[in-house]
């Protein structure tokens, strides 16, 4: 057989309910994928979801155009990143913050900083630039595809949706 590249492509979407601030992001495990973004026939490709609200009020479902999806566990991350406040007191993190752990401004001190979801506020308005480390927990779960001929390219599409409608039964959840 010939040597197969499967990618992984995500797609989300979140259905919004009312004020509550819900976020999805979704990346490939680097950690459990020893740095791979292509994957072979028959192995496991390892991705994690990031969710804000953690739990409670948003399921998150999840569909694929082939394989077979797995859950994996949860955990932790550490996130390190600048983030800029342009004549304002907020930002955007790219990670839903669990909790920061450091924070340094970058020449223009805002203030005091806190987090919830992916948003970041300032105690100043104004223009700066904030180095924050924080942590960020997350789900992970791998999908594995069968082999399908002698495709060398072969590309997944996942599907994950996060809704406050507990009775959807349109996709696949597998923690069910």
């Amino acid at each position: 057989m010939a040597n197969t590249s499967i990618s992984i492509k995500f797609v989300t979407n979140v259905d919004d309910v009312g004020a509550e601030q819900n976020i999805i992001k979704v990346e490939l495990d680097d950690e459990y994928n020893n740095n791979e973004t292509t994957f072979n026939y028959g192995t496991k490709a390892y991705y994690r979801i990031y969710q804000y609200p953690d739990s409670g009020s948003m399921t998150v479902y999840q569909t694929q155009s082939d394989g077979t999806i797995t859950a994996e566990g949860s955990g932790s991350g550490d996130q390190e990143e600048q983030v800029t406040f342009a004549n304002t007191n907020t930002a955007s993190s790219g990670f839903p913050i669990k909790s920061i752990t450091d924070t340094t401004w970058l020449g223009n001190d805002l203030g005091a900083v806190s987090g919830t979801g992916t948003t970041i506020k300032s105690s100043q308005v104004g223009v700066g630039v904030l180095k924050i480390e924080y942590t960020a927990d997350f789900t992970r779960h791998a999908i594995s595809v069968p082999t399908q001929g002698e495709l060398e390219e072969y590309t997944v599409i996942i599907y994950i949706n996060g809704s406050t409608d507990e009775t959807s039964d349109d996709y696949n959840d597998p923690n069910a």
